[in-house]
């Protein structure tokens, strides 16, 4: 393809990193993903000699790799804390080294959930209720099952619960203080629930939903508004 051809061309001379693997929780998806997106690069004939792949372990070793490798580009597939989470971007803009996904302040925001629902809030945008845990504990809220426990800054699905009981409430909490603590920054990473959750999915242009039997109604309502421009809504049973 002609276009495709022309970017091709913008970085035939151009050192690009695969940054993969990582230090977070969600290394080995990381490890995964990331031999992938080498595999992909290197296949085009235009730039695969100007592909490496770079194990982030220690980002002391990684900014003397950078430096000894030239780099100029760098794709960027690690997942979680010091991947997602501004860490590694602020390091590459010190670096003037370009690389994909979003900026340092960006991508440090949307990592805290708390923090991106907020302004999804002031900007009155939908997203689903919710409360930080500290607040349910201190100031003895009436909790109501069932319910979403999860970290405020981990990726993924890592910390998840999905909790209908007390007794599967209490567990979780043991989980969540096991997070805490083997990350460095505790004041962080709190948990926050969700008084309701639903996925929404985008395959072969049908919309599919999960939500409980009694919601169902009601939000399918609200979503044929919202994607009205679509002419086929499928809802899963």
């Amino acid at each position: 393809h002609k276009s495709e051809k022309n970017i091709l061309k913008k970085f035939q001379n151009k050192k690009i990193a695969v940054l993969y693997g990582g230090i977070s929780e969600e290394r080995e998806v990381s490890l995964r993903s990331g031999e992938n997106v080498y595999k992909a690069l290197t296949s085009f004939e235009e730039i695969k000699d100007n592909c490496i792949l770079i194990d982030v372990k220690n980002h002391y070793e990684l900014v003397e790799i950078l430096k000894k490798e030239k780099v100029e580009y760098c794709y960027n597939i690690l997942h979680g804390s010091f991947g997602e989470d501004g860490s590694i971007q602020g390091l590459l803009d010190c670096l003037n080294i370009k690389y994909t996904g979003e900026n340092t302040l960006v991508s440090s925001v949307c990592m805290n959930k708390v923090y991106t629902k907020r302004i999804w809030q002031s900007s009155k945008v939908p997203t689903a209720d919710f409360i930080l845990l500290k607040d349910i504990v201190n100031e003895n809220n009436k909790i109501v099952f069932p319910l979403i426990l999860k970290p405020i800054s981990n990726g993924s699905s890592v910390g998840v619960s999905l909790i209908k009981t007390k007794k599967e409430f209490e567990k979780a909490l043991k989980t969540c203080d096991e997070i805490q603590k083997q990350d460095s920054d505790t004041d962080i990473i709190r948990a926050y629930i969700y008084k309701k959750m639903c996925d929404i999915s985008n395959s072969e242009k049908y919309l599919t939903l999960a939500v409980e039997k009694d919601e169902k109604k009601r939000t399918k309502e609200k979503l044929i508004k919202v994607f009205e421009y679509s002419s086929q809504v499928k809802f899963d049973e």
